[in-house]
């Protein structure tokens, strides 16, 4: 439909979408169309839209597509914030659950994802680092990373994996991930 046709069109149709996402900050469709095409122009508008949506639409794309389109140059910030949920913080929640924070995470996960393989060794540092054990819910954390870390299907995460599979001490569901990586799980 209309949003394939967006994105076929590109580049062209980028500043009428920031148009109208700057009109209606609540548009679920335009920050995806956004992260498809990819133009830094609209990191902008898609940091406002983060402001007004977040969370109460998670599971949507403008988180994702915020961190997509700004890419690896930008990738260690949004690792930062994996860990110390600032930009979480300023929605003003009386009570963080474990709940918006995986999402939110899941979302940044999402676009690290879509930079691709230069991120892996940011996501791998992640994974490895077991001193931020007053990180808010850091076992998710970790568990999250592993999951994308196993999906991107990169040969340097290999020896991370290893490590972990043979750590008994380790979370089993976290284990669990690792054998999958490896090709050695079900």
């Amino acid at each position: 439909g209309i949003m394939t046709a967006l994105i076929k069109i590109g580049l062209p149709s980028v500043p009428p979408i920031i148009n109208e996402l700057k009109e209606h900050l609540q548009s679920k469709d335009f920050p995806w169309i956004l992260g498809q095409i990819g133009d830094k122009r609209a990191i902008p508008v898609l940091r406002e839209v983060v402001k007004v949506q977040y969370p109460s639409t998670w599971g949507n794309y403008p988180v994702e597509a915020l961190v997509k389109i700004s890419g690896l140059p930008e990738a260690p910030k949004f690792i930062k914030e994996l860990k110390e949920l600032k930009e979480l913080k300023l929605f003003h929640f009386e009570r963080f659950t474990e709940d918006i924070i995986r999402s939110y995470r899941k979302d940044i996960l999402k676009g690290l994802y879509d930079i691709g393989k230069p991120v892996v060794p940011l996501l791998i540092e992640v994974l490895e680092d077991k001193s931020d054990s007053d990180t808010l819910y850091s076992d998710t954390l970790r568990f999250q990373v592993a999951q994308v870390l196993s999906h991107m299907k990169d040969k340097s995460t290999v020896p991370v994996f290893l490590k972990i599979l043979e750590n008994e001490k380790e979370e089993q569901d976290l284990r669990f991930i690792a054998a999958g990586a490896l090709g050695t799980g079900d």
